[in-house]
Parts: C-alpha cells; structure tokens; sequence
C-alpha cells in the first residue's frame, strides 16, 4: 500500500506498506509540514511552503489518479475512516490511535489499553500526557466520561465495550437489592493508569435505549472479583435527567473495573402522534421505541410504517389510523390486535 498525502501546493510525503495486513494511516498537517503515520510510526514527513485549502478541494480516498505522473490504486478495503474538523494535539492523537488499535487488533507505539481481548469496541479516553488534558469523552455510543477529580500528568482512564446490541437484556446476574431488574448484556471494561479520581459516567438513554422506570436506573460496577459475573456488583445510584433523557453517575472507577446499567423496565401506553417510520422515536409520544412490553395505539391522522421487526404486548390501530407494511418486516405481538383503521400490507416476512 503507498499512503500519500499532498498539500494543494503538491508538496507531498508517503511511504510504502507491505500491504497483507490490517493497518491504519494518519495525515498530519501544519503550516510548515506534510507528514504520515502508520499505526502511530511516523513514516514520513515533507516540509516547506504549505498553502491553506479554501472552496472546494479534490479529495480522493483510495486513488490518487489526479496526479499526472502517477495513478495509485488501492487493492484492498477502507474499514473506516475518521475526519477532524480541527486540528488534533499530540494526546488526541495517542487517544485515536488506542480506539483504532483496540477496535482493529493492531500494535500502537503508545498502548494504553490492556483489553481489547474482551472489550474493544468504542474506546473512549480520559487522560493528561502533561502537555494536553482531555476531561470529557463521548464516541458514538451512548456513554460518557467527564470530570475527572484528581487526574494529574501521566494518567489515563480509558473503557471500551464489548458490542452487544443495547435491545440485549439479561436478569441472570442482577445482584440481590435489584432482583427483579434488568442489566445490559453489553459490559465496559476500565484501564487506569494512576488514580484519576471520581468520574461522571454519562449514559444517554434517548432513541429508543430509555427502556426502563428512569427511578431505578443503577450502575453496576464489578470491581472485586472482576470476573464479568454482576451478582456481587457495587450498585450506585444516579441522577436522571428527563428532558436530555441522560442518566449520571460519579464514582470511582479502577483498572480491571467492568460495569454494565439496569433498571426496572418499565411498560407504557404508546401513542403515535406523527407518521412515519416504526423505528423513529418522533413517531411516538413517549420519544421512543415500542417494546415487547408496551402497548401501542396507531391513533387517528397517523400513517405507522413498520420498518424493523417490530414488538409491542399490544397493538391497535385507531379508527383514521394506518399501519403499513412495504417492506419484508415482520409485528410480533405478545397479546391482542384490534384493528378499527386501515392496515396495508404488500410485503412482510414470519417472525
């Protein structure tokens, strides 16, 4: 693989990777320098006059066929691909290069995350390298972590989760006080280096994840026999905010630390209040997606495409409600359907 990178003046750095391999490459740009990393390794660095992009530059991914001397084409496949709209600090830096070589299985100069074995998916750092400080970290997911107590130069809290489906449950590990409870099967594993102190953990429950009485959300943290199993879990208390459908928690995480979110699910009356699709929360008047548990009500003036393989304990679509089905989806249903509307089917599958 030949990575290149080229300023719009054409000054130009890259190198040649033996290709074979999972690999990630890095363009770092400043005014007085082109430079490219593999996997963190500084492979090479072009300096000299430097021009600032302005409008609409060509950018190619993959092909560099606009350069008159040269076309290079990649024989292979891009994973992903990661785009700043500022520049990124030294720390930031090592911070990406930790959730690409988590995610990706790859060795990184600076390692700061001992278990991608178990849990490598959606790192998130906190950390002071004693030049730059990140105090707040939020990727994709739906956790936060943010102000850190004590956390001086040299100390890391990082967690990365093991990729189970948020619409995942299990209630065989619940410790004795939340009997009765639901956790998540997806857990987060932490590595500290130092001790960064307490730490806000942020979950934000918004887009059908607020799946249960928001009075009984509890943090579960398995921290001494760290072994995955929640029934001897510290349980902590949060605080619950309806309007950004977050819930927070501060507490002391240590390395080794896995943790997980229950709560009592709760069941609701859903009513639709727009059309649309099944799967967007603006469909419904509790912001949310149906459950298995919920009863749900296509009501008057709405059109309710199912677009996913819909649950509900029961559905019924009001006089001047539609529900539609266009597409190989399927409803299940834990109890009745009363159909007083309209339903259009053209296509649909077994559950």
């Amino acid at each position: 693989m030949n990575s290149a990178h080229y300023s719009p003046t054409i000054k130009m750095t890259s190198f040649i990777d033996p290709g074979n391999s999972f690999t990630f490459t890095s363009s770092h740009i400043t005014p007085a320098s082109i430079s490219q990393r593999n996997k963190g390794v500084l492979m090479g660095t072009t300096t000299g006059a430097y021009t600032v992009p302005t409008g609409h530059n060509k950018v190619t991914l993959g092909n560099v066929s606009y350069v008159t001397w040269q076309n290079c084409t990649l024989n292979g496949y891009i994973a992903e691909v990661v785009i700043y709209n500022s520049a990124l600090n030294n720390l930031e830096h090592i911070l990406i290069e930790n959730y690409l070589g988590a995610k990706y299985n790859m060795t990184i100069p600076t390692d700061l995350y001992a278990y991608q074995a178990t849990h490598n998916i959606g790192l998130i750092a906190l950390g002071n390298n004693g030049v730059n400080s990140q105090t707040a970290a939020k990727g994709a997911g739906v956790l936060e972590l943010n102000s850190p107590s004590a956390m001086a130069s040299g100390e890391y809290l990082i967690a990365a989760h093991t990729n189970d489906d948020l619409d995942l449950f299990t209630t065989a590990d619940i410790p004795a006080s939340e009997v009765g409870s639901q956790r998540w099967t997806r857990t987060w594993k932490v590595d500290e280096t130092g001790e960064v102190g307490t730490t806000n953990l942020v979950f934000y429950l918004a887009g059908g994840n607020n799946f249960g009485l928001s009075s009984t959300y509890k943090l579960l943290v398995d921290n001494t026999t760290q072994d995955g199993n929640f029934s001897d879990a510290t349980v902590i208390s949060g605080v619950y905010n309806a309007g950004a459908q977050t819930m927070t928690f501060n507490t002391n995480l240590n390395d080794g630390d896995i943790f997980s979110f229950c709560g009592f699910e709760q069941i609701l009356t859903i009513h639709s209040i727009n059309s649309g699709p099944w799967s967007i929360p603006t469909t419904w008047d509790c912001t949310c997606v149906p459950t298995a548990n919920d009863s749900v009500y296509i009501d008057p003036a709405t059109n309710v495409t199912v677009d996913i393989a819909a649950e509900a304990a029961y559905l019924s679509v009001e006089s001047g409600g539609t529900l539609t089905m266009t597409t190989p989806e399927s409803i299940t249903l834990g109890g009745n359907l009363d159909i007083l509307g309209s339903v259009i089917i053209t296509a649909g599958k077994s559950p």
